[in-house]
């Protein structure tokens, strides 16, 4: 009789996607942050929505002290370039490890806002405001910036106040960060949720421990000593499919807990590919999984359920550790 394939019971839970999410929300705000600020880049750098026709026209003559005033902002524009140019390079990389699905540690997060807060200080310092170094220019002076700096000269010079660019900069930046974080859960191949375990390969559970403060623990060693209490299964074995781990440090706690209470228990790390556990769980009477979401691998658990089947054994149940 063939075994049925857990992939075909594995479902998406939407509250525990949610909540995945949310853990990148820093992450998410900085994206944002950087797609409003390159919006706005590329608004400034195509002459925002101005409506009024470009053409050339005359260009006038200047004092001494009103050329050498354009020159130093010139010279400002072009150290505001390089900055921009070394600055988004290194943005551009953080963003391309996001994209492969890379997870920023909290200095480098921290490290890519720093890099997003220079650009837009920087940007707001050379062309927004009314003491930027573009708008601390005549008209005259302007006029001969953008001549030297090679941009065509708009009859209507009025600002806009169009805020499209940055505002679809921010919401294609968010939708690609969404995709890879929502792609990356999805195509995940470790354990997701508790209730993977009953519905993919339907384990009966007898608990699950919080890591961050042994909540339910005692829960857990409770329902183990019932069950042995029964005489449903005498010699059981918690086992787990990881070598090491959170989850290997609660099954030797509660081996030590129980063997207090005269509960015989063994135990085995690494189920799926040590002989010597192998044997253990070929001499028990049950098996009790270890699991850990987020570090636990579907195909593994499906191999540990594969063989306590090839050897006749029971499975108790599983406990989950999150």
């Amino acid at each position: 009789m063939l075994m049925e394939n857990y992939r075909d019971n594995l479902q998406i839970d939407l509250k525990d996607l949610a909540h995945y999410v949310l853990k990148f929300w820093k992450i998410i705000f900085i994206i944002a942050v950087v797609g409003a600020l390159l919006g706005g880049i590329c608004q400034f750098a195509t002459g925002g929505s101005a409506s009024a026709e470009a053409a050339p026209v005359s260009i006038p003559e200047l004092s001494e002290e009103e050329m050498t005033k354009v020159n130093a902002a010139v010279s400002s524009y072009k150290t505001y370039q390089e900055l921009h140019d070394t600055v988004m390079e290194s943005i551009n990389s953080d963003l391309e490890k996001i994209k492969a699905g890379e997870v920023l540690d909290k200095d480098s997060a921290e490290a890519l806002e720093y890099k997003t807060s220079i650009i837009s200080q920087a940007t707001t310092g050379m062309f927004s405001g009314n003491q930027s170094v573009y708008n601390t220019l005549s008209a005259n002076e302007k006029a001969v910036y953008d001549n030297l700096m090679g941009k065509v000269i708009e009859v209507e010079t009025k600002p806009s106040n169009n805020k499209k660019f940055p505002f679809l900069g921010c919401v294609f930046g968010v939708f690609i960060i969404l995709s890879v974080i929502v792609i990356r859960y999805v195509l995940s191949t470790k354990l997701k949720t508790e209730d993977d375990l009953r519905s993919a390969f339907k384990l009966h559970i007898f608990g699950a421990i919080a890591k961050k403060n042994d909540d339910g623990l005692a829960v857990v060693c409770s329902s183990i000593m019932a069950l042995s209490s029964t005489g449903k299964a005498k010699n059981i074995l918690l086992c787990t499919s990881l070598a090491e781990g959170i989850a290997t440090d609660y099954i030797s706690r509660i081996k030590e807990f129980l063997m207090e209470k005269a509960v015989s228990t063994e135990t085995a790390f690494n189920i799926v590919s040590d002989p010597t556990s192998i044997d253990k769980a070929a001499k028990s009477d049950g098996l009790i999984f270890f699991e850990c979401i987020g570090e636990s691998i579907y195909e593994n658990i499906d191999k540990e359920v594969e063989l306590a089947s090839n050897l006749g054994i029971n499975v108790l149940g599983a406990v989950v550790v999150k």
